[in-house]
């Protein structure tokens, strides 16, 4: 055969062409799936794939023979051989994908392999010592990553885990090293590490086709730091890892090679001993971790280049401990059982050490069965135990444990004992698959004796049936474990494969708890239930319905009525507040027409995309079991363009920088980057309102988060920003990079309870102007200061990310000084209850929300407020909420579940919470689900697309505030997730507003249907002022002539325009309002009020002043 290179072949190439065949005497299918894991990445290294493959299929045949100047080569093929996979390797030549090939064709007369490949370049080097070392430079190993040079720019430059090439080159023969065949549309980050001096990095490289380069890499000594780590009383601690920076040497190591440069950390000797070498020659503190203690670390050490620190001591608290015991039910204890404390609330910023210190939640019970899990933190944890049964031999088993506290599953080999420890299974051992567990919520750190007895699982038994009843022999059943997630990981899962003609199931393996049971099956929709189980289960047998799957097909245009090929037609659930999930797609065939199979029935939405046009309008369909839907015409818009120059602080266009967009949903634009001159240009945008955002350099993040404790929050502040509004066939240009002209630096301290809150977002929001533009934002450290720039003095709004799902906001007025310090309390009411479903059933993992009454005061409050999930026991509960009257809701279409909701939404308005003080009892029975159909029309009868939904319970609350239920291109809706009840409904676009309707009752399993119609209505701006005519805060209600809150409902498309305008807690826009009869009420955080009727008459808009006395 030949190779075929259209960039040429260099002069002093030396390529080689590495073969593997498989034959009959190789199990075939066996070496299949392991080629296929092997061959999955572009760009591969010969060598590395060689290796592999030979340590993988030890029996399969190999050749390698050279490839002739002219490309030619001739190799001999084994006669048993039925496939070869090819491979180049060359100094210059790679290929994009190694090959597979069918061995009979190509050896039949005239016939040959013609291998396409690229050229690229070649890479040498070698490594050099600094003159002032007096010693060698250890074991040296090479790195190689490279990245599009369109992304290597920005954060996805600096964090390099998307490398398309990855090489790596362990350096011998007189310190050189090599990497070869490289695509040269890459740039490169080349990392040659040493055991005694400081790495080295070479960032940024790029190279040309057939191009040699020798680099010479002469490293510099670093700091050197040697120390003991002891425990509080002085005992020498050893295996306790100790690194350079601290928990962000994890970090570093893990995400960018830039950054781990002289990050380096070594484990302590028998002696609690250890020695750094080649640390970064910059002040640093150290930081040292162990199994069973909280982290530690020193103050900021001197360190530089050449400095060696000697007798550094770092000393380990073990903090509060969890003690007890594991027993089986009878009493005798689990030996080697698997103990975890998780705790029971999370941080909702990043927490470095967190996330890369040990985990000190997890332990193994020793003979008697006692465990100790020491290094937690004060609060409340959830332990969990885990063990198999005992066994009369002494087999090894191998035990994943689901939930491991880090939310990745971890491989542990588990010894059985070789006596019975006490479990009598009729005068034998039962070989058990599945583990007995144990979980007790709410545990106080520092509780002493805590006694857990293992719970024998259980299971589950069932039949699926299709709509029609008839049972579905090939199913998919799965079961999840509420109350188990982790957020960076998942929880208990237990799932299991059936294929029994009368469609019945049994699905074994599950313990004490809720959970939630998601059967699936070809060609058929799928169903979600929840179960409460007991050990053993002697509950009702389930019987999950999965209706026949429903069938759609269409084509798709473009803008001129030209059918479009290969354009991508998504299906989404549609749903009536919460964000849509994707379920299927397909492309559209040479003539445009698509065809989907397997949609599950219910209500969808239909959208296409395709290169070169805008996406089109979503179009909603309600689709039937085992129905047939035809003749869809899905119509491509031509979009608009965006244009933007991007500046530097000397006024010079700014290159290479990433640009992102946050709008519409549209395609993938992740890859924009601006020009040598800071131009971009993005074509075929949805309409709609974007906010467009442009990274820092690769430089200045870098400069950011090259610290012990980095403020991730910074980059994010350093973002230009500006607001586009993007309309069909029109250009829009923006100019980003306008320097502030009085900035702020603002510090301060976060604590709770006088304690500082460390590792928790803090952002600032200057009122009046674009949201993202006057955006700062940082982190704590762990003192819980912060430290953040805003672009302008005056009223700002200060939001704490707490913990998970908290979003406590702060009210300040920054003077016009460079500096000002804003201390934040984080209040500490709270509210819980408990989520039951129909039949007074608690329910888990439901999604509540909770938002303060009394109306509008800050940007927040548009939209659904805090959310949380109810637990296990279908217990929810809030921190953090200062005094007030608040509405809780709970279920329906604010469900997370990936499949339509299965109960309706309830609410609860009034509830008090004082100063420091939980609210408690705070319950919701959450319905049938129900929903109502409709349809949106203009004043001429036309449909209307885009238009918002909001629909109101008869006490006047509005079920959802930030509806992203809208009107299909038809101007149809489905509005699903609602309790059985009477409603009203209205829709928003832009300027306009419905009516509200008349009363509507809604019916589980009945579809009444609205017709609304939109009509010119009006803005209401309120201004707030005290006696004296000066500007100030309150909270603001609208309430309509029949008693509805009409002022805290928001459209999702209207996020965009808020973000662009800005937001004032003094002068607040409410609407667009129908003409009628309004009451708007004020009431300021003092107790100041003040109220006001207003008539509207469908003016654009009407400004009224109301004095709070």
């Amino acid at each position: 055969g030949r190779i075929n290179a259209p960039g040429g072949i260099p002069a002093d190439e030396r390529a080689e062409l590495l073969v593997l065949f498989l034959g009959e005497t190789q199990p075939i299918e066996d070496d299949k799936n392991k080629l296929k894991r092997m061959l999955a990445d572009k760009y591969q290294d010969p060598h590395k794939w060689l290796r592999d493959c030979r340590e993988g299929m030890p029996t399969a045949h190999w050749a390698r023979r050279p490839v002739n100047a002219d490309g030619s080569f001739r190799f001999p093929v084994p006669a048993d051989a039925d496939l070869l996979h090819a491979a180049i390797d060359g100094r210059y030549l790679y290929q994009l994908q190694f090959r597979e090939e069918e061995v009979g064709p190509l050896t039949a007369p005239g016939a040959e392999l013609v291998l396409e490949v690229g050229t690229g370049a070649w890479l040498t080097g070698e490594c050099a010592q600094p003159a002032a070392a007096d010693h060698g430079l250890g074991e040296l190993q090479a790195k190689l990553g490279g990245q599009d040079k369109d992304d290597s720019a920005g954060l996805q430059g600096l964090f390099s885990l998307g490398s398309t090439v990855k090489r790596q080159d362990e350096v011998e023969n007189g310190a050189s090293f090599e990497f070869r065949g490289l695509p040269t549309h890459l740039a490169y980050s080349i990392s040659v590490t040493s055991t005694e001096m400081l790495d080295h990095i070479t960032d940024s490289l790029e190279l040309g086709p057939a191009e040699h380069r020798h680099l010479v890499v002469t490293f510099e000594l670093g700091a050197r730091i040697s120390g003991r780590v002891v425990d509080e009383s002085g005992i020498p601690l050893d295996g306790a890892q100790v690194q350079v920076g601290g928990a962000m040497a994890g970090l570093a190591s893990m995400l960018s090679s830039s950054l781990a440069v002289g990050r380096v950390m070594a484990a302590t000797d028998d002696s609690g001993r250890f020695e750094l070498k080649g640390a970064r020659p910059k002040p640093s503190k150290l930081g040292a971790f162990k199994q069973g203690f909280l982290p530690g670390s020193t103050e900021e050490l001197p360190l530089a280049e050449g400095v060696v620190l000697e007798h550094v001591t770092i000393v380990l608290d073990k903090g509060y401990r969890i003690t007890g015991s594991v027993s089986w039910p009878d009493g005798s204890p689990a030996q080697e059982a698997s103990v975890q404390a998780t705790a029971s609330r999370e941080s909702a910023g990043i927490n470095m050490g967190a996330m890369f210190a040990p985990k000190n939640g997890s332990g193994k019970t020793d003979e008697n069965g006692a465990f100790e899990l020491s290094g937690l933190t004060a609060g409340k944890y959830t332990v969990s135990a885990s063990a198999f049964p005992p066994r009369a031999n002494d087999d090894v088993l191998e035990e994943i444990v689901e939930d491991h506290p880090d939310g990745l599953g971890a491989l542990e080999t588990i010894e059985e004992p070789l006596i019975e420890p006490g479990i009598d299974h009729n005068g034998e051992f039962e070989r058990r698959d599945h583990l007995w567990r144990v979980r007790q919520l709410d545990v106080d750190a520092g509780t002493l004796d805590l006694a857990l007895f293992l719970e024998q699982p259980t299971g589950l038994a069932g039949r699926v049936v299709d709509d029609l009843g008839q049972p579905l022999a090939s199913c998919s059943v799965a079961a999840a474990l509420q109350g188990t997630g982790r957020r960076w990981g998942g929880g208990q899962r237990v799932s299991e494969d059936f294929d029994n003609a009368d469609g019945s199931f049994q699905l074994e393996g599950l313990a004490a708890g809720t959970w939630t049971v998601n059967a699936s099956s070809p060609h058929h929709g799928n169903q979600v239930e929840q179960v409460m189980i007991t050990a053993p289960y002697r509950g009702t047998p389930l019987e999950l319905v999965l209706p026949r799957a429903a069938s759609v097909s269409g084509m798709v245009i473009d803008p001129h009525g030209t059918p479009v090929k290969g354009a991508s037609i998504g299906v989404s659930r549609a749903r009536a507040s919460n964000s849509s999930w994707s379920s299927l797609s397909s492309d559209s065939r040479e003539d445009g027409t698509f065809r989907l199979d397997n949609v599950g029935p219910g209500p969808v939405s239909l959208r296409a995309s395709a290169n070169d046009w805008a996406d089109s309008l979503p179009l909603t369909l309600d689709l039937a079991p085992a129905g047939f839907t035809d003749d869809i015409v899905l119509s491509l818009r031509l979009g608009g363009t965006l244009t933007g120059e991007v500046f530097g602080p000397d006024g010079k266009g700014e290159p290479n920088l990433g640009v992102q967009l946050i709008g519409p949903r549209d395609g993938n634009h992740d890859d924009i980057h601006t020009d040598d001159n800071g131009w971009f240009e993005i074509s075929h945008l949805t309409p709609g309102k974007y906010q467009v955002m442009v990274q820092p350099s690769r430089d200045a993040i870098s400069e950011m988060i090259d610290g012990d404790e980095p403020d991730i929050g910074a980059i994010f502040s350093s973002m230009k920003m500006a607001s586009a509004e993007i309309r069909e066939g029109e250009t829009t240009h923006v100019v980003l990079g306008e320097e502030p002209t009085s900035p702020v630096k603002v510090s301060g301290r976060i604590t709770e309870s006088g304690k500082p809150v460390s590792g928790v977002m803090v952002a600032a929001v200057s009122e009046g102007g674009n949201v993202l533009g006057g955006l700062g934002i940082s982190q704590t450290k762990s003192d819980g200061t912060y430290k953040l720039t805003l672009k302008r003095p005056g009223p700002t709004v200060f939001s704490v990310q707490a913990f998970s799902s908290s979003d406590i906001q702060f009210f300040a007025d920054i003077p016009a000084e460079e500096t000002f310090t804003f201390d934040m309390a984080l209040p500490l009411g709270g509210i819980s209850g408990m989520i039951y479903g129909p039949g007074g059933k608690p329910l888990a993992d439901i999604q509540v929300t909770v938002s303060r009454d009394g109306g509008v005061f800050s940007l927040s409050d548009m939209g659904s407020g805090r959310g949380s999930t109810s637990d296990e026991r279908g217990a929810y509960t809030f921190s953090h909420l200062t005094p007030g009257e608040y509405t809780v809701r709970a279920g329906g279409a604010l469900s997370r579940f990936e499949a339509p909701s299965f109960t309706g939404t309830a609410l609860r308005s009034g509830v008090l919470v004082n100063k420091d003080e939980t609210t408690d009892h705070v319950h919701l029975t959450v319905g049938s689900q129900a929903r109502l159909l409709g349809s949106v029309t203009d004043a001429t009868g036309q449909a209307v697309a885009g238009a918002s939904v909001f629909v109101y319970e008869e006490g006047g609350q509005v079920v959802s505030p930030l509806s992203t239920c809208t009107s299909d291109s038809k101007g149809r809706f489905i509005y699903d997730g609602l309790s059985p009840g009477t409603y009203t409904v209205t829709a928003v676009l832009d300027d306009q507003c419905s009516p509200t309707s008349a009363p509507v009752r809604v019916e589980a399993g009945a579809d009444p249907e609205v017709h609304l119609r939109l009509a010119p209505a009006t803005t209401l701006v309120v201004q707030l002022q005290d006696r004296e005519g000066n500007a100030i805060r309150a909270r603001i209600r609208v309430v309509d002539a029949d008693g509805r809150s009409v002022g805290s409902r928001m459209a999702a498309n209207r996020i965009g325009e808020l973000l662009e305008s800005g937001f004032s807690t003094r002068e607040q826009r409410f609407g667009p309002l129908p003409p009628g009869k309004y009451r708007v009420i004020a009431t300021a955080d003092d107790g100041r009020d003040a109220n006001k009727p207003v008539t509207l008459k469908g003016q654009a808009e009407r400004s009224i002043k109301l004095r709070l006395k």
